[in-house]
Protein backbone atom coordinates (compact mmCIF):
# COMPACT_ATOMS: atom_id res chain seq x y z
CA UNK A 1 0.00 0.00 0.00
CA UNK A 2 0.78 3.56 -0.93
CA UNK A 3 -0.21 6.45 1.88
CA UNK A 4 -0.83 9.86 0.98
CA UNK A 5 -1.84 12.83 2.28
CA UNK A 6 -4.99 13.66 4.32
CA UNK A 7 -6.39 10.09 4.67
CA UNK A 8 -5.61 9.35 1.12
CA UNK A 9 -3.96 5.36 0.08
CA UNK A 10 -3.84 3.30 -2.30
CA UNK A 11 -3.00 -0.50 -2.18
CA UNK A 12 -2.28 -2.81 -4.83
CA UNK A 13 -1.17 -6.51 -5.27
CA UNK A 14 2.72 -6.48 -5.28
CA UNK A 15 2.96 -9.77 -6.75
CA UNK A 16 1.15 -9.09 -9.97
CA UNK A 17 2.02 -4.66 -9.83
CA UNK A 18 5.23 -3.21 -9.84
CA UNK A 19 4.79 0.30 -8.29
CA UNK A 20 6.70 2.81 -10.70
CA UNK A 21 5.71 6.28 -9.27
CA UNK A 22 4.06 7.99 -6.77
CA UNK A 23 3.12 11.69 -5.72
CA UNK A 24 0.41 13.99 -4.32
CA UNK A 25 -1.40 17.26 -5.31
CA UNK A 26 -3.39 19.49 -3.24
CA UNK A 27 -6.47 20.66 -5.22
CA UNK A 28 -8.61 22.02 -3.13
CA UNK A 29 -9.60 23.35 0.14
CA UNK A 30 -13.07 23.16 2.06
CA UNK A 31 -15.81 25.72 2.20
CA UNK A 32 -15.32 27.98 5.63
CA UNK A 33 -18.81 26.62 7.50
CA UNK A 34 -17.79 22.72 6.63
CA UNK A 35 -14.03 23.29 6.82
CA UNK A 36 -11.69 19.92 7.59
CA UNK A 37 -8.71 20.12 5.84
CA UNK A 38 -7.29 20.89 1.98
CA UNK A 39 -8.29 18.28 -0.13
CA UNK A 40 -5.70 16.27 -2.43
CA UNK A 41 -5.16 13.81 -5.11
CA UNK A 42 -2.65 10.83 -4.92
CA UNK A 43 -1.45 9.46 -7.70
CA UNK A 44 0.31 6.04 -8.43
CA UNK A 45 2.12 4.55 -11.51
CA UNK A 46 1.50 0.98 -11.74
CA UNK A 47 2.60 -1.51 -14.20
CA UNK A 48 1.33 -5.20 -14.41
CA UNK A 49 4.59 -7.63 -14.38
CA UNK A 50 2.97 -10.10 -17.04
CA UNK A 51 1.50 -7.65 -19.19
CA UNK A 52 3.97 -4.79 -19.14
CA UNK A 53 1.47 -2.39 -19.03
CA UNK A 54 0.67 0.71 -17.05
CA UNK A 55 -1.47 2.36 -15.02
CA UNK A 56 -2.01 5.74 -13.65
CA UNK A 57 -4.47 5.22 -10.81
CA UNK A 58 -5.71 8.20 -9.04
CA UNK A 59 -7.30 8.85 -5.83
CA UNK A 60 -9.53 11.60 -4.42
CA UNK A 61 -11.35 12.49 -1.41
CA UNK A 62 -13.38 15.64 -2.16
CA UNK A 63 -14.22 18.94 -1.01
CA UNK A 64 -16.75 20.06 1.37
CA UNK A 65 -19.50 21.04 1.46
CA UNK A 66 -21.33 18.73 -1.09
CA UNK A 67 -21.26 19.60 -4.85
CA UNK A 68 -19.28 22.92 -4.37
CA UNK A 69 -16.14 22.20 -5.49
CA UNK A 70 -14.56 24.35 -1.95
CA UNK A 71 -13.36 27.16 -1.30
CA UNK A 72 -12.68 28.20 -5.51
CA UNK A 73 -15.38 26.16 -6.58
CA UNK A 74 -15.85 23.24 -8.55
CA UNK A 75 -13.86 24.51 -12.29
CA UNK A 76 -10.98 25.27 -10.39
CA UNK A 77 -11.34 21.50 -8.39
CA UNK A 78 -11.57 20.10 -11.61
CA UNK A 79 -8.77 21.69 -13.23
CA UNK A 80 -6.82 21.24 -10.39
CA UNK A 81 -7.50 17.15 -10.98
CA UNK A 82 -7.02 17.44 -14.31
CA UNK A 83 -3.58 19.01 -13.71
CA UNK A 84 -2.49 16.53 -11.51
CA UNK A 85 -3.17 14.05 -13.99
CA UNK A 86 -1.73 16.13 -17.37
CA UNK A 87 1.76 16.50 -14.97
CA UNK A 88 2.21 13.34 -14.03
CA UNK A 89 0.39 10.22 -16.16
CA UNK A 90 2.93 9.30 -19.47
CA UNK A 91 1.30 8.60 -22.82
CA UNK A 92 0.36 4.89 -22.84
CA UNK A 93 -0.87 5.14 -19.63
CA UNK A 94 -4.01 3.63 -18.88
CA UNK A 95 -5.96 6.39 -16.53
CA UNK A 96 -7.97 4.96 -13.49
CA UNK A 97 -9.56 7.93 -11.22
CA UNK A 98 -11.94 7.29 -8.10
CA UNK A 99 -13.06 8.42 -5.24
CA UNK A 100 -15.10 10.24 -2.62
CA UNK A 101 -16.08 13.58 -4.83
CA UNK A 102 -18.22 14.90 -2.36
CA UNK A 103 -20.19 15.51 -5.34
CA UNK A 104 -22.94 13.89 -7.23
CA UNK A 105 -23.86 13.05 -10.63
CA UNK A 106 -24.86 16.11 -12.38
CA UNK A 107 -22.88 18.82 -10.47
CA UNK A 108 -20.40 21.12 -11.80
CA UNK A 109 -17.25 19.42 -10.26
CA UNK A 110 -18.44 15.80 -12.38
CA UNK A 111 -19.29 17.51 -15.23
CA UNK A 112 -16.43 19.01 -15.33
CA UNK A 113 -13.99 15.48 -14.87
CA UNK A 114 -16.55 13.96 -17.38
CA UNK A 115 -15.14 16.38 -19.74
CA UNK A 116 -11.87 14.98 -19.50
CA UNK A 117 -12.42 11.23 -18.60
CA UNK A 118 -15.10 9.13 -18.95
CA UNK A 119 -17.47 8.21 -15.64
CA UNK A 120 -17.83 4.60 -15.71
CA UNK A 121 -19.77 4.10 -12.10
CA UNK A 122 -21.32 6.01 -9.17
CA UNK A 123 -21.87 4.39 -5.56
CA UNK A 124 -25.12 4.44 -4.11
CA UNK A 125 -23.36 5.89 -0.27
CA UNK A 126 -25.02 9.73 0.23
CA UNK A 127 -26.56 9.86 -2.98
CA UNK A 128 -23.94 8.65 -5.19
CA UNK A 129 -20.27 11.19 -4.39
CA UNK A 130 -18.19 8.09 -4.88
CA UNK A 131 -17.04 7.67 -9.07
CA UNK A 132 -15.22 5.94 -10.83
CA UNK A 133 -13.73 7.29 -14.04
CA UNK A 134 -11.45 5.98 -16.83
CA UNK A 135 -10.99 5.31 -20.34
CA UNK A 136 -10.36 1.87 -19.92
CA UNK A 137 -13.11 -0.84 -20.94
CA UNK A 138 -14.76 -2.16 -17.74
CA UNK A 139 -15.29 -5.37 -17.26
CA UNK A 140 -18.04 -5.65 -14.53
CA UNK A 141 -19.18 -3.68 -12.06
CA UNK A 142 -20.38 -4.57 -8.66
CA UNK A 143 -21.86 -1.90 -5.72
CA UNK A 144 -21.41 -2.99 -2.49
CA UNK A 145 -23.69 -0.09 -1.23
CA UNK A 146 -22.71 1.94 1.59
CA UNK A 147 -19.63 -0.13 2.28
Amino acid sequence: AVQGPHALAVAFKTADWELAGEGHDVVAIDQADQFFSSRSVMWVRLVHKESKKTVFFINHHGPLRINSGGRHGAPVTAENIVRSIHCNAMPGDGVIMVGTFNAQVGSQTIRELEGYLPRTSTGVAQDGVDHFFSQLHMLGEENLGNG
